[in-house]
């Protein structure tokens, strides 16, 4: 998947997640951590609003995606979260990253936190690269 086309899925789910828990799109949040597994590291993801975490979401149903497809991006995720903690001097269980939308579009911003203290903002890109 391209940049575009992630970011496609992203506002989408955003949306959805917003309609679905009827709340307001500016206080909306996704939170991705790292789930840590016996083999393999995966992404963990909570719905949010504001800063109170509200429940855990699928990535497969939040991206509209395969299983298959869910478990590679979950990887994925991890590892690419792990790697920005290393960049910042954050442990991996204490780092995420908050999804969230200041625009009509709801197109996405990303910031990186450090448990619940804000390290910076990343792009998208970041996050998945």
């Amino acid at each position: 998947m391209d940049t575009q086309e992630i970011i496609g899925k992203i506002q989408t789910a955003l949306e959805k997640c917003s309609t679905d828990s009827s709340i307001d799109k500016k206080d909306i949040r996704i939170k991705l951590s790292i789930k840590k597994g016996l083999i393999v590291n995966d992404t963990r993801c909570v719905l949010m609003n504001k800063k109170d975490d509200l429940h855990e979401i699928d990535l497969r149903t939040l991206l509209n995606i395969n299983p298959m497809q869910s478990l590679a991006v979950g990887k994925y995720l991890s590892s690419t979260l792990s790697g920005l903690a290393k960049k910042e001097g954050i442990k991996d269980t204490d780092v995420n990253a908050r999804i969230f939308t200041k625009s009509e579009d709801f197109y996405p911003s990303v910031t990186l936190f450090n448990e619940n203290k804000k390290v910076r903002e990343i792009t998208v890109e970041e996050l998945t690269k």
